[in-house]
């Protein structure tokens, strides 16, 4: 090989070379952009994830402080008193439940079903008089003895009325002669007395409102008439005091 040819071929070598070099060193910076890159892209992201954790957190806690909230207010709800007129319960000595009103108004108010019944239609005896009417399996008897609605609620089936007193015409005239003469708490406006005559399910509740007060017994047995008479002692022992 000539000389000339000796320095072309180490011209083209060093060219090479230097190429190789050039290509290494934009590799080298490339990758180091590259890396520099995804340090800063982590450090956002990292930035990123701790302001979300902190946002969820305050989002937590602002959660939490509104169900405390929300858990105090239906607490409240809850509680309500279901009858706000009412200031107290107690018993009498005889066991007779009594409510304390704000007022006779109130307790007047207090006392439902109470009504004056204008068309009778069957006589219970010594003046009184009657309304008698059925319907949706039931018969039902209503009158008035001075400020006293006494109802009488049976079923159209005998097979359904209590063997003590199998039959509510007989136990309304009952009740009449017995009340000729033996006298239930005078109520200042009104009283009450519902007789349910269901075997399965007798009650007797009586209501009676005297001044502020309403007094009440009830009875889940098939004894109305125990629990008039129970009225009419207490009556006597009220007019006592």
């Amino acid at each position: 090989m000539n000389l000339k040819n000796l320095v072309i071929a180490a011209f083209f070598i060093s060219a090479v070379l230097s190429g190789c070099s050039s290509n290494s060193e934009v590799s080298d910076d490339t990758e180091a952009n590259q890396s520099e890159t995804n340090d800063q892209a982590s450090e956002v992201n990292d930035t990123g994830n701790d302001e979300s954790l902190e946002n969820t957190e305050s989002k937590d806690h602002t959660q939490v402080d509104n169900e405390d909230g929300n858990s105090d207010e239906d607490t409240s709800d809850n509680t309500a008193d279901s009858s706000p007129n009412k200031n107290s319960s107690d018993s009498t000595e005889d066991g007779i439940e009594r409510h304390s009103f704000n007022s006779a108004k109130e307790a007047t108010n207090y006392i439902k079903d109470y009504r004056t019944v204008e068309q009778t239609n069957v006589d219970l005896g010594h003046g009184i008089q009657a309304s008698q009417d059925a319907g949706a399996g039931h018969q039902y008897i209503v009158w008035n003895e001075g400020n006293w609605l006494i109802k009488i609620d049976y079923p159209n089936n005998p097979q359904n009325a209590p063997e003590k007193y199998p039959d509510n015409m007989d136990l309304a005239t009952t009740i009449v002669d017995y009340l000729e003469n033996h006298y239930l708490p005078a109520p200042k406006d009104k009283g009450v007395i519902k007789i349910r005559g269901f075997k399965d399910s007798p009650q007797t509740l009586i209501q009676w409102q005297k001044d502020q007060f309403v007094y009440v017994i009830e009875s889940n047995k098939n004894n109305p008439m125990e629990t008039i008479k129970k009225a009419v002692d207490s009556g006597k022992e009220l007019k006592n005091q």
